[in-house]
């Protein structure tokens, strides 16, 4: 490891191995940054695995090894400020100097904070948290994908998963409403969400164009966020992605009937009123508390560029 950097630790027997992590970054690149320190180095610690919620302890091993690869090594490779990343299998047997969390220790100290309401304070610091950023790579692949499929993309990223499905994307609307961008000159092009594209895939059954394999791809998901005039999604993990980048989007469903954590309560403990939003979000980054029906979708084509 670098000498002159802090060392985050991510402790996946104390925090989640979701899209949560997202928050995790943008904290410990804050703290680097607030610290002097540029770059930070990184070390995800997978000697054992949290069984806190439901849906941790119904895991099995081969899916947890899959989100391990697939989703927190993916997300690393987006955050250009980190420097080193180790990726620990058995217990360390020391840990940095310098860490982040603070005083870290994985017996002494081993809390690991993930939560918005954490990046709103390294914001309200006069930190950027917008962290994310593709590769080059990934932007020239995006280019390649979509030079041939028309002007002005419009991407919409759809959830279609086993775990509370109560905040699944409304396909046959945003089915209609793609209709209806591309009768206005715009190319919509659908992200679909890995569970479906590795399972029953039916968000392939709509005439529509389905980007299959940048579900496979966190990198590629945000190179062609990026070279997109407008992203649409709905509440789902993926809208960490938008929350750290500076690409614009419209995340509607903020809040969802009947789901434990998209709801009003759950925002205000992260620091965001009822209508508001994260306060680090830019003039293109909005989002909306209704849910994603044609008639509301509908309202949405104003802010379009």
């Amino acid at each position: 490891m670098s000498i002159q950097n802090f060392v985050a630790y991510y402790d996946l027997k104390q925090a989640a191995i979701t899209f949560d992590f997202c928050h995790f970054l943008a904290g410990a690149v804050s703290y680097a940054r607030m610290n002097n320190c540029p770059k930070t180095d990184l070390v995800v610690l997978a000697d054992g695995f949290r069984n806190v919620t439901y849906r941790e302890s119904s895991y099995t091993h081969v899916e947890r090894q899959w989100r391990l690869w697939n989703l927190i090594v993916e997300l690393v490779k987006i955050t250009p400020q980190i420097e080193d990343f180790s990726l620990l299998q058995r217990t360390p047997t020391s840990v940095a100097i310098n860490t982040y969390p603070p005083n870290y220790h994985p017996r002494a100290n081993a809390a690991i904070p993930y939560a918005a309401r954490m990046v709103l304070n390294f914001h309200n610091a006069g930190q950027d948290v917008r962290i994310f950023q593709p590769s080059t790579y990934a932007l020239n692949a995006a280019d390649r994908l979509l030079a041939s499929l028309g002007p002005k993309v419009v991407t919409i990223t759809l959830r279609k998963a086993s775990f509370d499905a109560v905040r699944d994307s409304k396909a046959d609307h945003w089915f209609e409403f793609s209709k209806i961008l591309k009768d206005r000159g715009y190319t919509p092009v659908i992200i679909p969400d890995q569970d479906d594209a590795l399972s029953d895939r039916t968000l392939n059954r709509y005439d529509w164009n389905v980007i299959d394999v940048a579900a496979m791809s966190v990198d590629l998901r945000l190179a062609i966020y990026n070279r997109a005039v407008m992203n649409y999604v709905t509440n789902g993990g993926m809208v960490g992605l938008f929350m750290y980048s500076k690409v614009p989007f419209m995340w509607f469903s903020v809040i969802v009937e009947g789901s434990p954590i998209a709801n009003v309560e759950y925002y205000e403990r992260q620091g965001v009123e009822y209508r508001g939003k994260y306060a680090w979000l830019g003039e293109h980054q909005h989002m909306i508390w209704d849910p994603d029906t044609i008639e509301n979708l509908m309202t949405s084509l104003s802010l379009l560029p």
